[in-house]
């Protein structure tokens, strides 16, 4: 059949063995896909994982908990049909608008003249080809559609941000300094530990800890000088910088930093108080890479964490800083 009218899309296949946590990947990967096959060792599907079914699972309450490490096949949906490469397009779509229990994201996986799996299609496409001109009936696809990408929305919250503050994750994080690198874009990301931190959630609990978690969350969002903020876990947040030129606008912005995101809290527990920790890194002039960018600030945060004096802000470098330019 000719691929112009018949909508294949050559989407990896999920081994047998495979497990929740895979499935958010491909999805993550390919975010148009209605589903995925899950395939046995000769490559012959085996079951078929609806994409919106998945998502509105995965995106409940606890729903990554119980999901990540399921395996992939007790995950499928029995929502999806197979048609082969030998089968005739008209032939299909006809079939599938009699059948009520299909929908427009109602999967379809290809196979070939072997029984292998060869790719995905589905009903929304079929459809689309053959019946563009029925208004109704593309309107309600487009309804399904936006369905979709309200749950597409609500995935790409759930994969790229830290779910307590709102703030970008680590590997969101790690992608924009890439981003950044690719583009060769100046900037200085500034690591930042709390300190005292421990002492809250000793004293007041950890519903406290959270309240303060929260807190300089948002006070990192309102630093109009930070394009990028992230939790990169417990106590420790970072942040990326243009807006410096020389190394005293940099201790400038470290110490305006550290006023804004350390004044007291007040919160049904009292006055809560924290500080902070501050390591930086600057691209290109000190690193030229995401991974000696991220090693050294995080190496000068902890200098400035519990070295002499416990200085609130370390921009040195060290022969061991030298030593990550070289590599």
């Amino acid at each position: 059949m000719p691929s112009k009218t018949f909508p294949i899309e050559k989407i990896p296949a999920l081994p047998r063995e495979s497990v929740g946590a895979d499935v958010i990947q491909l999805f993550t990967d390919y975010p148009a896909i209605p589903g995925l096959a899950v395939v046995d060792e000769a490559g012959r599907p085996i079951a078929y994982i609806n994409r919106h079914a998945f998502m509105t699972k995965f995106t409940s309450l606890y729903g990554r908990a119980l999901y990540e490490k399921r395996p992939a096949e007790t995950l499928a949906s029995q929502d999806y049909r197979t048609v082969s490469l030998d089968d005739d397009l008209e032939a299909v779509a006809s079939l599938e608008r009699r059948d009520e229990q299909m929908t427009g994201d109602t999967g379809l996986i290809v196979i070939d003249q072997n029984g292998l799996y060869h790719g995905m299609t589905s009903a929304f496409a079929l459809m689309t080809v053959l019946l563009s001109e029925n208004e109704t009936l593309v309107a309600e696809l487009r309804r399904e559609v936006a369905e979709r990408e309200a749950v597409e929305k609500q995935m790409r919250l759930l994969a790229e941000t830290d779910a307590l503050t709102g703030l970008f994750n680590r590997r969101r994080f790690l992608q924009a300094l890439l981003e950044k690198v690719e583009r060769n874009e100046p900037f200085v990301i500034i690591y930042t530990d709390l300190d005292r931190f421990k002492q809250v959630n000793d004293n007041y609990g950890h519903a406290a800890g959270d309240v303060v978690l929260k807190v300089v969350a948002e006070r990192l969002l309102d630093f109009k000088s930070a394009s990028v903020c992230a939790r990169l876990g417990g106590d420790e947040f970072a942040l990326v910088c243009e807006d410096f030129v020389d190394n005293a606008m940099l201790d400038v912005l470290l110490k305006t930093l550290n006023h804004h995101i350390c004044a007291p809290i007040k919160s049904e527990y009292g006055l809560l108080e924290v500080g902070a920790s501050f390591g930086t890194a600057r691209y290109p002039e000190e690193f030229t890479t995401v991974s000696a960018l991220i090693e050294a600030a995080d190496k000068r945060m902890l200098r400035a964490k519990v070295g002499p004096g416990r200085r609130q802000s370390d921009r040195r470098e060290t022969h061991a800083d030298r030593h990550l330019k070289a590599v």
